[in-house]
């Protein structure tokens, strides 16, 4: 008999994704989200859909569940404290708590590779390396406060916890769309220098990562890093996407100093109470823009066997060609 499975965040790029592929394997999904529309879609296509906000009582989601996937978050630059640390953090042990209670068997954590960003050139990281002392932002802040606080339950329940670099695929909603964005708000030109080296993670090698932690046999507390396993350019590959959407990639160099500087005080005036909006930039995404940063992914492959399902050019090609035809 298999495990019953719950998806948080499962109107999420990632979450729509973990649900796919687990129905994929006739495997039983009870899917959480908020997005009221997306959750309609999940229900026509069988899975258990609850719609509810992961602050309320939780306590009865994880009933008759066995493996959770938690890849519900805040996840974005910009936002008020309290509510990255309510969702990011305070909801996560609360679930948690829950599944404990409900006896379920495994919880994983969809975490980020963000924790260890410190705005210098990381390379060849290893979840053994430190995190940075201090977070770049508040999303970063409260997954790494997520990570710890869920760890000191690993001997209740079976914690895995994974860090995904830079998702992007099919339905999504931030990297490739924000990029193309930027350039036809003329707000897009190289951050630092030509050379910016990144890992990024097709969104379905993510869900395969995640997946293959739930059917592991693996010790609990465990941390692994995931990506595609094929460091890139970030500024080649950028100028690719555009040229593949029409479109011609600003050559200019602007130097990080500058643009971090201007970044800040934008943080400022966003900050204003009579401004409230998100900057065009932050000092956080215009470090992801400007500094190179690899994972080592050899911990995932010895012990998980994980190998990517696609490689950076066919998740490329294939979430290029969906944005053309759908994502626009």
């Amino acid at each position: 008999m298999s495990d019953n499975y719950l998806i948080t965040g499962a109107t999420g790029f990632l979450g729509q994704r973990v649900c796919d592929d687990l129905a994929g394997q006739g495997v039983s999904v009870r899917a959480q989200g908020r997005n009221k529309d997306i959750g309609q879609k999940l229900k026509d296509k069988g899975y258990d859909f609850i719609q509810m906000d992961l602050r309320e009582d939780s306590l009865e989601l994880c009933k008759g569940i066995d493996i959770v996937i938690h890849s519900a978050a805040l996840s974005s630059p910009w936002g008020r404290r309290e509510d990255f640390y309510e969702i990011n953090v305070a909801a996560t042990i609360k679930l948690l708590k829950s599944a404990i209670h409900n006896k379920v068997k495994k919880f994983i954590y969809i975490s980020s590779t963000s924790v260890y960003f410190d705005f210098t050139d990381r390379f060849d990281i290893k979840e053994t390396d430190p995190v940075a002392k201090k977070a770049p932002s508040l999303y970063t802040k409260t997954k790494l406060q997520a990570e710890n606080e869920l760890l000191k339950f690993k001997d209740q329940i079976d914690i895995v916890i994974i860090r995904p670099r830079g998702i992007f695929g099919p339905r999504d909603t931030s990297l490739i769309p924000r990029v193309i964005a930027a350039h036809d708000k003329g707000r897009l030109a190289i951050i630092g220098n030509r050379d910016t080296i990144l890992d990024l993670t097709y969104v379905g090698n993510v869900s395969h990562a995640a997946i293959l932690c739930a059917k592991k046999d693996i010790e609990s507390g465990q941390i692994f890093n995931i990506t595609n396993g094929e460091p890139v350019k970030l500024w080649t590959l950028i100028d690719k996407i555009l040229s593949r959407t029409g479109r011609e990639l600003n050559q200019k160099v602007i130097p990080f100093s500058l643009v971090y500087y201007l970044s800040w005080l934008s943080e400022i005036i966003c900050s204003l109470p009579f401004i409230k909006r998100e900057p065009t930039f932050t000092r956080y995404t215009t470090g992801l823009l400007a500094k190179s940063q690899t994972l080592n992914i050899d911990k995932a492959k010895d012990l998980l066997g994980y190998k990517p399902i696609r490689n950076m050019q066919e998740s490329i090609d294939e979430t290029i060609d969906w944005y053309l035809k759908e994502g626009r």
